[in-house]
């Protein structure tokens, strides 16, 4: 009976240590269904620890690589949710991942300079034909609209958010050569120029808090709730 005893509690301390990690590798089989991803991990907290299989978890944490948000690739998306409930039936039986409630969280992804470019070069009312991001700022060249005519201009500037998931380009100090159209333009143009990117709807229902630029990247920071 000792033994019994004993083979009972080991076996059940074996099953709750266990858990997290059995529950970590569906979700993130699931997620990528979910967050499509080349790569996706999940690591969760949840106390007791038999809540997991209640699909309740008091820390989700979510790294993924090369994520796909509308027609915007990230470089890097970073997620940290609180007080998480999903679907226990549908990740257990159905490997799937549906989400219940989330109390908090806090993310931050990154957008390559080159998937930045790719982007600004397709969004219309600019032409941005070369862009450099450098912490605090960015180096553009191309042509923008200013004065009723399409400007070309070459200099620094700044990506800051704007309304509703937009971000706009700040011109600090940038050099007007010439405008389209046969018109003389020439000196310094200083603009602010609304909506030139979008980005899409951030997994987990996380809004953009604000961005910044890095060394060859920008950085998106999001939360939702007291995270």
């Amino acid at each position: 009976m000792w033994w019994y005893s004993v083979g009972a509690l080991a076996a059940a301390v074996c099953i709750n240590l266990a858990t997290p990690v059995v529950a970590a590798t569906l979700l993130g089989a699931s997620l990528r269904t979910f967050l499509p991803a080349a790569g996706v991990d999940v690591t969760l907290e949840a106390w007791p620890v038999p809540a997991v299989w209640w699909g309740r978890m008091d820390r989700m944490t979510v790294a993924a690589r090369d994520v796909r948000v509308g027609d915007q690739r990230l470089e890097h998306f970073t997620a940290t949710l609180g007080h998480v409930q999903v679907d226990p039936r549908a990740l257990y039986v159905d490997r799937a991942f549906v989400i219940r409630a989330i109390g908090s969280g806090h993310a931050q992804a990154t957008v390559s300079q080159e998937a930045l470019a790719r982007t600004l070069a397709r969004e219309p009312g600019v032409r941005i034909h070369a862009l450099v991001v450098q912490p605090g700022r960015v180096l553009v060249r191309g042509v923008i609209p200013a004065l009723g005519a399409d400007v070309a201009i070459e200099g620094a500037g700044r990506l800051v958010l704007g309304p509703g998931g937009t971000i706009d380009l700040v011109l600090d100090r940038a050099a007007a050569t010439g405008a389209t159209h046969g018109a003389a333009f020439k000196g310094q143009v200083t603009t602010r120029i609304p909506g030139v990117m979008r980005i899409p709807a951030l997994p987990f229902g996380l809004q953009l808090t604000d961005v910044r630029m890095d060394d060859g990247r920008l950085v998106l920071d999001a939360g939702m709730g007291s995270s």
